[in-house]
């Protein structure tokens, strides 16, 4: 089906269900509250297609992502505002996918980022997770000990502010981690605030998760980690690195 929704000042929230992919195309510039991604799988989209800058009502977060996959497939350089002050969690099954065009998360809260348990999948365009305006804030992304969390990376650039590591207080690594292309970034900045995760590295794949690296680059930035694990931990139960570049130090 189709809706379309009558320009004004309104406000409302939608969640998208069902097997069948949906959506969400505009030629002008957008505004939208609350969008809910709630299809029947992981294999299920919601696709945000759209050639101009996609504006959010909503302080906190404009994507509620519970089950399926929610793409961003945007043109002529716009861009989306996912999270402001609210982590994005990616749940088991769930799935972000950055196709093209610029995605932020967590542009303005702090101890926020992403909780994934579910996949991060970047294709194209650039996926930012935070700010780094400020010392006394903490964005990264902060992977479940169960489940299979994952990041996959065939082109475009990830960009961290802060971590890609465990949670606090967790002892294993479950992360699945496959490039084939593209660049991440893991910034390491703001390690002077108090909610850094001094126990764990920057960059970290271990135990039960794989490390599957084909081509990309992979730069880890402004050293000064944790003496037991550095700034790069890469251990896992799996691990393929026939390809692609680690860049250790800049900032």
């Amino acid at each position: 089906g189709t809706f379309m929704a009558k320009s004004g000042n309104y406000k409302f929230n939608t969640e998208f269900v069902g097997k069948t992919d949906s959506r969400i195309r505009s030629s002008q510039d957008l505004t939208l509250n609350m969008l809910t991604c709630n299809k029947n799988s992981i294999d299920d989209k919601l696709i945000l297609k759209t050639t101009k800058k996609i504006n959010t009502a909503n302080s906190n977060a404009l994507l509620d992502l519970v089950k399926g996959t929610f793409v961003v497939e945007i043109g002529d350089g716009g861009e989306v505002e996912l999270t402001a002050n609210k982590t994005l969690t990616i749940p088991g099954e769930a799935c972000l996918s950055i196709v093209s065009g610029k995605a932020k998360v967590a542009t303005g809260g702090n101890a926020t980022g992403i909780s994934l348990k579910g996949k991060i999948q970047i294709s194209g365009g650039e996926l930012i997770v935070g700010t780094g305006e400020s010392a006394s804030k903490y964005n990264s992304i902060q992977y479940t000990a169960d489940g299979k969390p994952t990041i996959e990376i065939s082109g475009g650039t990830l960009n961290v502010i802060g971590q890609i590591s465990r949670t606090q207080n967790q002892t294993t690594g479950s992360l699945i981690w496959k490039q084939y292309g593209g660049d991440v970034v893991v910034q390491g900045r703001n390690r002077g605030s108090v909610l850094w995760l001094t126990d764990f590295a920057a960059f970290e794949v271990l135990e039960s998760g794989e490390f599957d690296m084909q081509g990309g680059t992979l730069t880890v930035m402004n050293g000064n980690g944790n003496e037991g694990y550095g700034d790069i931990f890469i251990e896992p139960d799996i691990m393929n690195c026939t390809g692609g570049t680690i860049i250790v130090g800049g900032g």
